[in-house]
């Protein structure tokens, strides 16, 4: 209820009409509407590449969650595979860099240092 009150406040004290902001409400889901599944995985990926393995791994599985955090009602087929198929590419290189660490991680035996 005091939220609901703090937010009219803030809205009458910005000058801002009902009206105005069901407009911006409902421009900002008709923005998140039109940018599809795809086009969010493609912008990940673009902007992961800047990036070390492990970090661009994390940001492309990131979003990958959100959007499966998300309704998926009306998912699109095309949508669909190209989020299955980047969760499977990246959850295998996920799987080779924890590999990789912990090769790394690994104390080599005493047997090759005896002689």
């Amino acid at each position: 209820m005091q939220l609901e009150k703090l937010e009219q406040q803030n809205i009458i004290h910005l000058g801002i009409t009902t009206e105005e902001l069901e407009k911006i409400v409902m421009g900002a889901a008709d923005v998140l509407e039109k940018f599809s599944i795809t086009e969010r995985i493609d912008e990940v990926v673009g902007r992961a590449k800047n990036f070390p393995p492990k970090k661009s791994v994390e940001m492309v599985l990131s979003v990958c969650e959100d959007i499966l955090c998300q309704p998926l009602d009306g998912l699109a087929t095309a949508d669909r595979d190209i989020l299955l198929g980047v969760l499977a590419r990246y959850t295998m290189m996920k799987r080779q860099i924890v590999a990789q660490e912990k090769a790394v991680k690994k104390p080599k035996s005493k047997k090759g240092r005896e002689r």
